[in-house]
């Protein structure tokens, strides 16, 4: 597959302003508000608004064997939408696919910015995360860009992500992009459960979307974000244990290992997980790609290991790594890690 420099560039506008709020709630737009945008939508790409399809293997096959195509992982499960930037003076319009409904999005649009005209991306909203995902430029500027090849619309995205980035003071969630990468690097990175896109370089071909076969391991990073929040912010009651002759109450808290190098193997990816009184209390499973690459870089910055929130995966029977804590973090003793212990 041939390769441009322009998909690998990705950059990210974060909110300073969102950290531990509830997801976020959208206004939507009134029926005439509602026409005009989706006059302006029609008007650039027409009445077909899909951005993608499901893969067929049958008929979608030969195409990926012959002609250039970028990937990328889908962050959640939401479908694409349209980012609609029509006038310094109106509000940003995200329109919903799912939901099939343009909503009012706070977000500063710079000066001059719609001087020529509106500007149409591609775009996934994650609510809870508080996550708006560019993915694709329609329109730039008042100019469509249907004729243009992925590689040209991204360089535009680029530039067009660049002039909003100067401009947001508050947005209340964090605006990023897409990073394309090429084909070869999802046959490595694949996982089951995940959800990726395929974006063809060429004109006129809609988008791909295929999802890995198998069942999805562990919670997503968004579901971890709500989880530790849930966590730190929410009084938990106490919840009775079916053992009552082992456990009469266990009250829900957060548990912390610390992560170093198993000593007995040279095999990759093998740790085993310390508590507050240096007992080993077991030895964690790495189900994803990403997360082996974060714990071999964190090893290598902290050789003699650094504090981690494990939670008990009960396919695997091991600790699993829900995320990497400060070096101060307080670990927890040995006996809130009952499951490798069978209690």
């Amino acid at each position: 597959m041939a390769t441009t420099a322009q998909p690998r560039q990705t950059r990210t506008i974060s909110s300073s302003h969102h950290a531990e709020q509830k997801p976020l709630s959208l206004r939507p737009l009134a029926p005439q508000a509602r026409e005009a945008v989706a006059s302006v939508v029609e008007g650039a790409i027409g009445t077909n608004w899909h951005v993608s399809h499901r893969m067929d293997t049958q008929k979608d096959g030969r195409a990926l064997s012959s002609e250039t195509f970028y990937a990328w992982r889908r962050e959640g499960r939401e479908r694409p939408g349209i980012l609609a930037l029509l006038d310094g003076d109106e509000p940003a319009v995200f329109w919903d696919m799912d939901r099939d409904e343009p909503n009012a999005l706070r977000m500063q649009i710079p000066y001059g910015f719609t001087r020529t005209g509106p500007t149409l991306f591609v775009a996934t909203l994650l609510r809870g995360e508080r996550r708006l995902i560019l993915e694709d430029i329609w329109m730039d500027a008042g100019r469509t860009t249907k004729s243009l090849p992925f590689s040209a619309r991204w360089a535009a995205l680029q530039r067009a992500y660049g002039a909003l980035s100067a401009q947001q003071l508050y947005l209340g969630f964090d605006l990023v992009t897409v990073d394309p990468r090429p084909m070869q690097e999802f046959l490595t990175a694949a996982e089951p459960g995940t959800i990726w896109d395929f974006q063809p370089e060429g004109v006129g071909r809609k988008r791909l979307y295929y999802i890995v076969p198998g069942a999805r391991v562990g919670m997503s990073a968004g579901a971890q974000a709500r989880a530790a929040e849930a966590r730190a912010h929410i009084s938990m009651p106490a919840a009775v244990n079916k053992n009552v002759l082992k456990r009469t109450a266990q009250v829900l808290t957060i548990r912390i290992a610390r992560l170093r190098q198993d000593p007995s193997t040279t095999l990759p990816d093998s740790y085993v997980l310390e508590a507050a009184d240096g007992v080993v209390v077991g030895k964690p499973t790495v189900t994803r790609m990403a997360q082996s690459k974060e714990l071999r870089a964190a090893l290598a910055a902290s050789p003699d290991g650094f504090p981690v929130e494990v939670g008990w995966h009960t396919d695997f029977k091991k600790y699993e790594v829900l995320r990497i804590l400060p070096a101060d973090s307080p670990l927890t003793s040995a006996g809130a890690f009952f499951e490798n212990r069978g209690e």
